[in-house]
C-alpha cells in the first residue's frame, strides 16, 4: 500500500506538471489565436480598402473612356459632314490646277520671249560698257584738263589782279583828264591800288609770270627775280604756308627797287631802320627751330608790321618827292630809246612820279 501511494503521488505530480504545461501551451495558443485574428482582420481591411480604391479608379477610367468615345463619335459625325466639303474643295482645286497649267504654258511662252530680250539687252549692255569706258577715259582726260586749267587760272590770278589794278589806275587818270572829273575818295583808292601794283614788290605775281610761261624760259629777268626774292619762282610759289616770309620779301624787294633820294635825310634814316628790321627778322629765322615757329613769334609779327609801315613811308617819300619826269625830247630821242637806251632816256626817271598822282604806297598782302 505504501508503495502504491508513493507511485500514485508521483503520477499525480506528473499529471499536475503536464496540466501546468498544457495550461501554458493553451495560454500561448490563445494569445497566438488572438494575434492571428487581429492580423487577419487588418489584412481584410487593407484588402477591402485597396479593392475599393481600385474600383473607384476603374470607374473613373470607364467614365473617361466613355467621354472619349462620345467625343470620337461626335468627331466621326463632324468628319462625315466635312467629307462632302472636302470633295467640293478637291473638285475646285482640280479646276484651279487646270487653270494654272494653262497659265504656266502662257508664262513659259513669255519667258522664252524674255530670254530673247535679255540676250538683246546683254548685247546692248556690252556695247554700252564699251561706250562707257570710252566716255570715262574722255571724262578722265577732261577732268585732268579742267584741273590743269583751274591750276593755271589760280596761277594767273595774281598777275591779272596786278594788270587790272594798273590799267584801272590808267583809266582813272584818263577820266580825270578827258572828262575833267574830280577825284573822289573811291577814285583815290583805285589810283592807290594801281600805284601799289606798279611799284610794289609782289613775289606771287612775279613768280606766276615765270611759272605760267608769260615770259620766255631762261629770260634774263629770271635772275632779277632770284636776286630780289632769294629763290627761284617755282620755289617761291611752293611756299604757300609761309605768308609772313612772303610779306617780308615783298617789302625788301620794294625798297630795293625804289631809288633813294639822297636829298632827304629822313628817307636815309628810315632805310637804315628798315635794313635793321630785315636783319632782325632774318637772324630770328636762322635761330628759330622751324619757319612755323618763326611766323608765330609775337616779336617777329611786330617787327614785320613795322617793316611794312617803314616800306610805305620810304616809298611815299622817295617816289613822290623825286625829280619830275623830263619832257619827251624828240622823235629821234624816242627812236634811240627804242634801239636800246631804254625808256628812261626819253621819259626821264621812270621811278619818279608826278605830284598830281597823289601817290600813297601800301604793301600788297
Amino acid at each position: 500500500m505504501a508503495t502504491r501511494t508513493a507511485g500514485d503521488n508521483q503520477f499525480q505530480l506528473a499529471l499536475v506538471g503536464e496540466d501546468d504545461q498544457l495550461g501554458d501551451n493553451l495560454s500561448r495558443g490563445l494569445k497566438l489565436s488572438d494575434h492571428l485574428s487581429t492580423t487577419v482582420a487588418a489584412a481584410e481591411r487593407t484588402s477591402r480598402n485597396q479593392l475599393e480604391k481600385l474600383c473607384r479608379s476603374l470607374q473613373e477610367q470607364l467614365a473617361e473612356k466613355t467621354r472619349e468615345l462620345e467625343s470620337a463619335q461626335a468627331e466621326i459625325a463632324w468628319l462625315g459632314f466635312c467629307r462632302s466639303d472636302l470633295k467640293e474643295m478637291i473638285e475646285a482645286a482640280n479646276a484651279n490646277c487646270s487653270s494654272l497649267e494653262k497659265y504656266n504654258r502662257e508664262l513659259k511662252g513669255e519667258l522664252t520671249e524674255a530670254k530673247k530680250e535679255a540676250e538683246n539687252l546683254k548685247s546692248t549692255v556690252t556695247t554700252a560698257k564699251v561706250e562707257l569706258g570710252r566716255e570715262s577715259r574722255k571724262n578722265s582726260m577732261l577732268q585732268k584738263d579742267i584741273k590743269a586749267l583751274n591750276q593755271r587760272a589760280e596761277l594767273l590770278n595774281p598777275p591779272v589782279d596786278i594788270g587790272v589794278a594798273t590799267r584801272l589806275r590808267f583809266l582813272q587818270h584818263a577820266r580825270r583828264t578827258i572828262h575833267r572829273h574830280r577825284i573822289s575818295d573811291q577814285d583815290a583808292i583805285v589810283i592807290k591800288n594801281g600805284n601799289v601794283a606798279a611799284h610794289g614788290g609782289n613775289g606771287i605775281a612775279d613768280a606766276a609770270m615765270f611759272k605760267a610761261y608769260l615770259v620766255t624760259k631762261g629770260h634774263v629777268l629770271g635772275q632779277v627775280f632770284k636776286d630780289l626774292y632769294h629763290c627761284e619762282p617755282a620755289e617761291y610759289l611752293n611756299q604757300n604756308e609761309i605768308k609772313m616770309l612772303r610779306r617780308m620779301l615783298d617789302c625788301e624787294a620794294t625798297i630795293t627797287t625804289v631809288k633813294i633820294n639822297n636829298k632827304l635825310k629822313e628817307s636815309a634814316a628810315l632805310r637804315r631802320d628798315h635794313h635793321q628790321l630785315l636783319e632782325n627778322l632774318y637772324d630770328a629765322q636762322t635761330k628759330s627751330p622751324s619757319i612755323t615757329a618763326w611766323e608765330e613769334n609775337h616779336n617777329n609779327k611786330r617787327w614785320l608790321k613795322r617793316l611794312e609801315e617803314l616800306t610805305a613811308e620810304i616809298v611815299r617819300l622817295d617816289v613822290k618827292t623825286g625829280p619830275r619826269r623830263k619832257k619827251i625830247r624828240s622823235a629821234s630821242a624816242y627812236s634811240e630809246s627804242d634801239s636800246g637806251k631804254g625808256d628812261s632816256d626819253a621819259y626821264g626817271d621812270e621811278d619818279s612820279n608826278d605830284e598830281d598822282d597823289d601817290f600813297d604806297y601800301a604793301p600788297a598782302r
